[in-house]
């Protein structure tokens, strides 16, 4: 897998930026199912120049069962992964290799 395959999407919602705000080196994405701690952690250190990474949390979200006109359909399961940077790095002020 690519990094770029690996790191899925920034996460975005009320408590992420809280989060962002609060603590400058706290980022949240969402990746595939099938990732795993240690390939985020890879990732993002091959991704982004001179970041370390302090620890990565990560979730499974269960995609929702919905309904339309009768049609039963699910939403893609997905994992959140909150990464944390080590203290003197900001995402911010990084830049992509």
């Amino acid at each position: 897998m690519l990094r770029y395959d690996i790191i899925g999407g920034l996460y975005f919602t009320e408590k992420t930026s809280f989060l962002k705000d609060s603590f400058r080196q706290v980022v949240v994405y969402s990746s595939s199912m099938s990732v795993t701690k240690n390939h985020i952690r890879k990732a993002f250190e091959g991704l982004f120049k001179d970041v370390k990474v302090k620890k990565v949390n990560s979730l499974s979200v269960l995609g929702k069962t919905k309904r339309f006109k009768g049609h039963l359909g699910k939403r893609n399961n997905y994992k959140k992964f909150i990464v944390v940077l080590q203290d003197d790095f900001d995402i911010n002020n990084v830049e992509v290799r």
